[in-house]
């Protein structure tokens, strides 16, 4: 008896330490630029390379609507199902700790794009030495004469 139940208990240890591989269900941000797609679930400070499956492109397309289809800048709120990838180095220059490999869109609607952060008041040294720095470069080609060094 005591045999069976430690079959039992490491038949039970064993599956517990298995990874789930069928699709799970996340909620995030959805990006898309020049070499990069990404997938950011909510409360997630990572992002993970995403690819959608046909299936998945074809979903995501007819949740959203005719002027909002998914192109380069797009960022587009979604509930998807997918597969995560183990750790490890995913998408372009392998800058991704995982891979997702969407398998459905179950919702999409274009995200709502963030502000830029506030720049420093001008009494700071720091936003005026940034400012110089941007009015030198705007410049460069329109003056005449010798140019002033930056330090």
């Amino acid at each position: 008896m005591n045999r069976i139940a430690a079959i039992i208990a490491l038949t039970l240890a064993l599956a517990a330490c298995t990874t789930h591989s069928g699709p799970q269900r996340y909620t995030g941000i959805y990006a898309i630029a020049f070499e990069m797609q990404a997938f950011t679930a909510d409360g997630s400070g990572e992002s993970w390379w995403a690819t959608l499956e046909p299936q998945a492109q074809a979903e995501l397309k007819a949740a959203l609507p005719a002027n909002a289809a998914p192109r380069f800048g797009s960022r587009i709120r979604a509930e998807v199902e997918g597969r995560l990838s183990e750790p490890g180095h995913y998408g372009h220059l392998a800058a991704y700790p995982r891979h997702l490999t969407i398998t459905r869109v179950l919702s999409a609607k274009p995200a709502r794009r963030r502000r830029p952060a506030k720049i420093a008041t001008k009494s700071s040294a720091a936003a005026s030495r940034a400012a110089s720095v941007l009015e030198h470069f705007m410049n460069i080609g329109q003056r005449s004469g010798p140019r002033k060094p930056l330090v």
